[in-house]
């Protein structure tokens, strides 16, 4: 693991602590990586990681959701003046279209719902214009022997 990732791993892990200060500082830690690019790829790549501890798997991927959620299609902020949030780069949405339906599905449960979740914001903005291939990878992927178990 490289010194870059053990440090978001540790941010992400001191977001579940008891100490509102260390939680308080990583929150803040991860809120300026929001705005950095490639950002959203570490976390999607870090909550499909099998050697990574569940936990902190689960906490990239909310975190994960909402980097989507926030910088995907930013809207317009309600104060005059205020700066409008970061929008992800075209490069970065397609690198996350290409691996997210992948990974959300040989993902652990608790894993894929956070997944599906962004899944479900990008879907919102980009699909159909932006991402014609989902349908047909969402047939190929889903209809082949040994797939997930969806009951």
């Amino acid at each position: 693991m490289s010194g870059d990732q053990t440090q978001l791993v540790a941010a992400l892990q001191a977001t579940l602590s008891a100490d509102a200060t260390a939680r308080a500082s990583a929150e803040q830690f991860l809120a300026a990586r929001s705005a950095t690019d490639n950002f959203s790829l570490q976390l999607l790549q870090l909550a499909a990681q099998d050697g990574v501890d569940g936990m902190t798997r689960q906490c990239a991927a909310v975190a994960f959701k909402n980097v989507v959620k926030k910088h995907w299609a930013p809207v317009e902020p309600d104060e005059v003046g205020a700066q409008a949030p970061r929008e992800t780069p075209e490069s970065e949405k397609a690198a996350v279209r290409g691996a997210i339906v992948g990974l959300m599905l040989r993902a652990p449960k608790l894993v894929a719902a956070q997944m599906s979740e962004a899944l479900s914001i990008v879907c919102t903005s980009d699909f159909p214009e932006r991402w014609s291939g989902l349908l047909p990878e969402l047939v190929t992927r889903l209809g082949t022997a040994g797939g997930r178990d969806f009951n």
